[in-house]
């Protein structure tokens, strides 16, 4: 199945699982994981987030039906910003949807940025999955509900999902607890109206865990996504 740019979040019926390739790619690669990657489009929605230089190769190399997103958008929708790439640039090459505020580009940009960023996508019509996390001293603290919902106040009234990815799970091994994801899931649909993916070192270990949560939509997966054979065994 083909998707179109005017396909939205909304048609996001099956649990979405996101590939994030973060900076890792080559065209050799590409050309493999396309070859080798099976995954069931029956049951589950599927995304690959690529580096901008290999978007449109993602386009055709993945299989029918496996949408590509960028990593990241700007905030601006044109003008003399060196290096950066619009939503609206983003859509005319075909590529519908983006992450936006991943921890590992939040350190680099305020809030007031990345509140940027969500308009202007939100202004194209672009799918936006947008990404909030506690550090580990809210969560040490008690106050990572408090800490979660300043950064969806950007997000209150935009069609989006949430990814919710705990900065001190990213790329560590750590992995929150299933209480903890159900707590911060459910906060999240309940108060927001938005459905939630989980980020954080999942695995072929915890996945399966983790997609039994009833508030849990999908999820976002790192470093396991370079791994065709892996994910294949989490799309089967």
């Amino acid at each position: 199945m083909l998707f179109t740019q005017k396909t939205k979040i909304k048609c996001f019926m099956k649990k979405l699982i996101i590939g994030n390739w973060k900076m890792n790619c080559s065209r050799e690669f590409l050309c493999d994981f396309g070859v080798n990657f099976r995954p069931n489009l029956n049951k589950f929605d599927v995304a690959i987030c690529a580096p901008y230089t290999f978007l449109q190769d993602a386009k055709e190399k993945m299989p029918d039906g496996v949408r590509v997103f960028a990593q990241d958008v700007a905030g601006f929708t044109s003008g003399a910003y060196t290096g950066q790439i619009s939503a609206k640039m983003l859509m005319d090459i075909g590529i519908c949807g983006t992450l936006i505020g991943h921890s590992e580009t939040r350190k680099y940009f305020q809030d007031e940025e990345i509140s940027s960023k969500v308009q202007c996508a939100s202004s194209e019509k672009i799918d936006i999955i947008y990404c909030i996390g506690e550090s580990e001293k809210a969560r040490s603290d008690g106050v990572y509900l408090e800490f979660l919902e300043a950064q969806l106040k950007a997000i209150k009234d935009i069609n989006c999902m949430i990814a919710y990815e705990p900065i001190w799970a990213i790329g560590t091994g750590k992995v929150a607890g299933i209480a903890d994801i159900s707590e911060v899931s459910s906060f999240i649909s309940s108060k927001f109206g938005k459905k939630v993916l989980y980020g954080g070192s999942v695995n072929l270990e915890n996945y399966a865990q983790i997609l039994e949560i009833p508030s849990i939509h999908g999820l976002l997966i790192g470093g396991v996504s370079l791994k065709v054979d892996e994910m294949n065994e989490i799309l089967k």
